[in-house]
């Protein structure tokens, strides 16, 4: 037999035209390729800064704050802020502690809600009395990243 390898190539050859110039079908999965999911935004951050306060009929005044945010789970974050500001007429300490949500409307624009307690404690001079109080605050807004 040695007509085999000759009729094997022959078959081979003949099915060739078949196979050519055909491109896999539209219903063929075909692979993803993984794109990289953008970070957003963060709700876990320190920051601190410097204050400057300018008042009608009290000298200007200077201080600094720290802020911390931290989220524990998705759409929930907790925050405190604590500040002293200091001049010739006026001193101020604050404590401001609260809670947030945000929903994600689109990738770049988070809806934040937030509501919270703060103490305030103020020395004027000259009115020689301590004047310390408590406030409650809530506030809601849109967080939109540019770039």
């Amino acid at each position: 037999m040695k007509y085999t390898p000759s009729i094997i190539a022959a078959l081979l050859l003949a099915a060739l035209p078949a196979f050519a110039g055909t491109e896999p079908s539209a219903k063929a999965p075909k692979n993803p390729v993984p794109v990289a999911e953008e970070p957003t935004f963060s709700y876990n951050y320190i920051e601190a800064g410097w204050n400057h306060l300018d008042f009608d009929g009290l000298d200007d005044t200077d201080g600094y704050s720290v802020h911390v945010s931290y989220s524990p789970v998705q759409s929930l974050f907790v925050f405190a802020e604590w500040g002293q500001d200091f001049g010739d007429s006026l001193d101020r300490n604050l404590v401001d502690l609260g809670v947030g949500v945000y929903i994600p409307l689109v990738s770049r624009v988070h809806w934040v809600t937030t509501a919270g307690a703060g103490w305030v404690d103020t020395d004027i001079a000259g009115v020689g009395e301590d004047d310390e109080s408590w406030a409650f605050n809530a506030a809601t807004g849109f967080r939109i990243r540019l770039c």
